[in-house]
């Protein structure tokens, strides 16, 4: 999975740049995770939870209308389970790179509330991914997990250097 850089062409109205617009180049999304400053984390990772719950939301709207017609004109169809499942499991993967991506550095200044902030939205998504999905979060609950160890590292470090 690629997603394109904030640097180079396009117009920025939403619209396809033009063909003589220089190209972006692709970068992976952990590496454009990894780009991110501390500061915007938050900001960041709450906007992609919002934005994660909306198509969630909409695909369970548009499951819902698909079973209506199917009732309604007597069709048969397949169990949209298993799209929900790997809808998830990408979900997860994506929430829980952005959230092991952010790197601490010892002169890193974290707020202790912005951290909770964040894996308590993490926490909650993981809920309604479980529920929306019927599985596990694994791998959210695995990044919820190495963030706070992460995070309780750096304090004890920065703790530390402080009082030296």
């Amino acid at each position: 999975f690629t997603m394109l850089d904030s640097g180079g062409g396009g117009n920025g109205n939403g619209k396809t740049p033009s063909a003589s617009a220089p190209k972006r180049p692709n970068i992976r999304y952990k590496e454009l995770c990894k780009t991110l400053k501390v500061a915007q984390f938050m900001a960041c990772f709450m906007d992609i939870c919002a934005r994660v719950f909306d198509i969630l939301y909409l695909y369970y709207k548009i499951e819902a209308h698909v079973a209506g017609f199917r009732a309604e004109h007597g069709i048969v169809g397949e169990d949209m389970d298993i799209v929900r499942k790997q809808l998830w499991i990408d979900t997860q993967n994506l929430l829980g790179g952005l959230l092991e991506s952010s790197q601490f550095s010892l002169k890193t200044k974290i707020k202790m509330e912005d951290l909770l902030l964040a894996l308590h939205a993490a926490t909650i998504f993981k809920i309604i991914g479980q529920k929306f999905s019927g599985s596990e979060s694994t791998k959210l609950s695995s990044s919820i997990y190495s963030k706070c160890t992460s995070y309780l590292t750096h304090f004890r470090k920065t703790f530390f250097e402080s009082i030296k």
